[in-house]
């Protein structure tokens, strides 16, 4: 009873709130920053292909582009982009395409706006993320606690149960390996990775994600090589299930293109978290010149994710001959690979399904990390709270997780508006700094940045110990 009321609360948040606000929150960001996720894609791999290197506590720019990458590439891009295909038809990769478009506008806004507001430890490493920019911005530190603690349930505690759980469950079918046992080791190579802190997360992610990408990559391309010749008319097919091209009746229309674009937009959306407020969490962490520059390489993060990697696995399901599309989720996946591959498809995606739950569940972690050194200064709560994090990752290995599906979704969605809300509010600070860096850049001035250069005063700069901040707008 409880869990259909939740799962109610929680169909109305997503289908008719926090869809529609990512989605127009895409759109006026798009006009607000003058298509920056466009005509600023060349600055942005001109940064990614150019590292700039840092200090030992301190975080690149491709560093923190690969932590987020960690915990945004994750199941969600293996099975959501199945349940979006036999739910809402070829159309929806279309749609899934557009929102990874204008999730990469609004992922330069609040990533932007994190680095504008981040905090400098006495280590020398940085701090940030929506709750700082919620407190010193808009000046609430009520608002500030409250989306903190959304994030640390949701992301720190409960979506990392949910991801145990689902490596567990690929590695009993694809190998028969016993859950406990799974979840033990999980929660040992998880603890070695955490409890060497951000640097060390950073570090494995910049080896762990690049590795885990080109290896998807290369089942895409034994794909793509295979199908070639029917390519293009895959691509038309998409197209013209998105606009409902091929049907007869109005009827039939309305229903195809409503259900395309219903499950593209909500899987793209979800795949790639632009706005929902947890990639600005590592994007302040990255020692930077000029605030935009780490906007730019997150608007990269939101394409590698959607772009490539949800693509790889509709390309691989799409081009699978007679595959039963009746089929959802992992299991569509799973079945499309052993088209492809033979009893190697199983274990290919069992080996990716261990790669990207592993990787979500330790950028997942440093998210809630960074929100409990919001909270609190002592370290010992920092301690505690990994010591959970390890006992939740066993305990979601060995457990079923409906009801906590669903508590993690609900929690997200509030986070979600929370953040939409905010960095909306904080919108001209963002066009402030787009600005500034085009400037300098165009200029041939150094991009050396302060916050009076976009009319920003900050009389207090030790936010994440609690002292008081003050912030005024020139």
């Amino acid at each position: 009873m409880v869990l259909d009321y939740l799962i109610l609360i929680n169909d109305f948040l997503w289908n008719n709130l926090v869809l529609w606000v990512l989605l127009l929150g895409g759109i006026f960001f798009s006009a607000r920053l003058g298509l920056v996720q466009i005509k600023q894609i060349g600055k942005a791999l001109k940064l990614l292909l150019h590292n700039k290197k840092t200090s030992q506590k301190q975080l690149s720019s491709f560093a923190a582009l690969c932590t987020s990458l960690a915990q945004r590439v994750g199941t969600g891009n293996l099975a959501g982009v199945a349940t979006a295909i036999s739910a809402g038809g070829e159309g929806a990769i279309f749609w899934m395409w557009v929102t990874a478009l204008l999730g990469g506008a609004t992922s330069f806004a609040e990533c932007s706006l994190a680095q504008v507001f981040k905090v400098k430890h006495k280590d020398g490493s940085f701090y940030g993320g929506p709750a700082y920019y919620i407190h010193m911005g808009l000046k609430s530190k009520t608002l500030a606690v409250i989306f903190s603690l959304f994030l640390i349930i949701s992301m720190g505690f409960v979506l990392n149960g949910v991801q145990s759980n689902t490596i567990a469950q690929g590695l009993k079918s694809s190998f028969s390996l016993n859950s406990s046992h799974v979840g033990l080791a999980l929660a040992f190579f998880s603890g070695l990775v955490i409890f060497g802190g951000l640097k060390r997360i950073s570090v494995v992610a910049q080896f762990l994600v690049p590795f885990m990408a080109l290896f998807y990559l290369l089942l895409t391309a034994f794909v793509l090589v295979k199908y070639f010749t029917l390519l293009p008319d895959l691509f038309l097919r998409i197209i013209n299930k998105a606009f409902g091209i091929e049907s007869i009746t109005g009827g039939v229309i309305g229903h195809s293109v409503k259900q395309a674009f219903r499950y593209g937009v909500a899987r793209g959306l979800y795949s790639n978290e632009a706005g929902w407020g947890s990639a600005p969490n590592v994007a302040a962490s990255a020692h930077v010149d000029h605030p935009a520059q780490q906007g730019f390489m997150q608007m990269i993060a939101v394409y590698i994710d959607t772009l490539i990697i949800c693509s790889c696995t509709a390309v691989m399901i799409l081009l699978a001959p007679n595959i039963d599309l009746s089929e959802t989720g992992i299991a569509l996946t799973q079945q499309a690979a052993f088209i492809h591959f033979g009893n190697y498809g199983t274990i290919f995606i069992a080996i990716a399904i261990m790669l990207f739950g592993f990787t979500t569940i330790l950028g997942n972690t440093f998210y809630g990390e960074i929100n409990i050194a919001f909270l609190s200064s002592k370290k010992r709560y920092i301690f505690i709270y990994r010591l959970l994090v390890l006992l939740m990752v066993f305990g979601g290995a060995i457990s079923q997780v409906p009801l906590v599906w669903v508590m993690a979704d609900i929690m997200s969605a509030c986070m979600t508006l929370i953040n939409m809300t905010v960095i909306i509010i904080l919108s001209n600070i963002a066009l402030k700094t787009l600005k500034d860096f085009s400037f300098k850049t165009k200029h041939h001035k150094k991009t050396d940045f302060c916050l009076q250069d976009i009319g920003l005063e900050i009389t207090s700069y030790d936010l994440a110990f609690n002292k008081k901040s003050k912030i005024k707008q020139k």
